[in-house]
């Protein structure tokens, strides 16, 4: 007579714990460990912070890559965030020497950096450097570029040229004449060209004069001998 196979009832896996004995995990633990990750992320997504980033700089005056025609009395530098007060640097160098460097004050979001009136200011490229502490913690370090243009260069340039000039102006002065000499010596010339005209005026007037006397003489003696010969 055939049979049908008994069903036998569902029995967990077990697991063997400490000591050695068995430990049933049930499908419904298995399913809810597994959903776990699901539900841990979102509430860490929902409700706990996320990690914050550093504090960056958004502004500064001077501003970066720009050209200044004089010396900024102070530095001031604009960030992201409100840096905590410790540890924070800023420096001003210029051809890599530095000029100042000094802790800053802390106002808000912004920190300013005096500058001494006694740095010089020559004209170039000035590199301002900073180091905070971010309000995360965490160390910010930066720099950034301006350029300082007086004009002072050209100005200089300028009066040497002028210089040069002037000085070359006196030296052909004391070399050849003075410049009024030229249009004396042009007006003499002239006048020396009147007087020679005149003289020779004259002489011609006078031959003229001597040659109508001797033409009268002549005649007259003509008629004398003709009247006395007849």
């Amino acid at each position: 007579m055939f049979r049908l196979p008994s069903r036998r009832p569902y029995r967990p896996a077990a697991r063997c714990g400490a000591g050695g004995r068995r430990l049933i995990v049930a499908p419904a633990v298995a399913v809810a460990l597994a959903g776990a990750p699901v539900v841990l992320g979102g509430a860490w997504s929902s409700g706990l912070p996320e990690a914050s980033a550093h504090d960056a700089m958004v502004g500064a005056t001077p501003e970066q890559d720009s050209t200044v025609t004089e010396m900024p009395d102070s530095i001031e530098l604009e960030f992201s965030g409100i840096p905590r007060d410790d540890f924070n640097t800023v420096a001003l160098s210029h051809d890599g020497e530095v000029l100042t460097t000094g802790e800053p004050t802390l106002d808000g979001r912004f920190i300013t950096l005096d500058i001494p009136s006694d740095v010089s200011a020559t004209d170039g490229e000035y590199t301002v450097g900073y180091q905070i502490t971010s309000s995360d913690g965490h160390a910010t370090r930066g720099s950034y570029t301006f350029t300082l243009d007086t004009g002072s260069g050209a100005a200089g340039s300028d009066a040497g040229d002028a210089g040069e000039t002037a000085s070359g102006e006196e030296s052909g002065e004391e070399q050849g004449l003075p410049s009024w000499a030229a249009p004396a010596m042009a007006v003499a010339g002239v006048i020396v060209v009147l007087g020679a005209l005149v003289l020779a005026i004259a002489r011609f007037r006078n031959m003229s004069s001597g040659d109508g006397s001797g033409d009268d003489g002549t005649h007259g003696a003509d008629g004398d001998n003709g009247t006395r010969r007849s």
